[in-house]
């Protein structure tokens, strides 16, 4: 890949060597846009230093924008779809948790909104609910 790219060098060196920083993020967010869909294995000291860039997230307070709600349709169709439900809520609750964890309090409210729409009774939804008060 870092032949193909060579931009992407230093980012993929760091990676690899287990420095991966927002710095290295930085520096190619700098060429080209860098935006992040939150995932369950980002390192917790890494991911609080991204903001919010619309759905996704950016290691540059440049993209720093707010998230919108689902839309009717998508809501609609996860009331008669288990996979789209559990695709969209699978994607609201790991936003939240990436909220919660930097007290981005609008954030947190509006995929909580969503959840309470697609799963109201889930177990980690509940415990997020109780861990995430401020």
């Amino acid at each position: 890949m870092s032949l193909a790219e060579p931009d992407l060098a230093a980012s993929i060196e760091a990676y690899r060597q287990g420095e991966f920083s927002v710095e290295a993020l930085r520096a190619l967010d700098a060429s080209r846009p860098v935006r992040i869909e939150p995932d369950v294995v980002m390192p917790l000291e890494l991911r609080k230093q991204l903001v919010p860039a619309g759905e996704l997230w950016a290691p540059s307070l440049v993209g720093n924008s707010p998230a919108d709600a689902l839309a009717p349709w998508m809501l609609a169709e996860a009331k008669s779809d288990p996979q789209a439900r559990g695709y969209l809520g699978w994607r609201s609750y790991i936003d939240a948790v990436w909220a919660c964890d930097k007290q981005a309090s609008e954030r947190v409210q509006l995929r909580f909104a969503e959840l309470e729409n697609l799963m109201p009774s889930d177990a980690r939804f509940e415990e997020l609910k109780e861990h995430c008060r401020f």
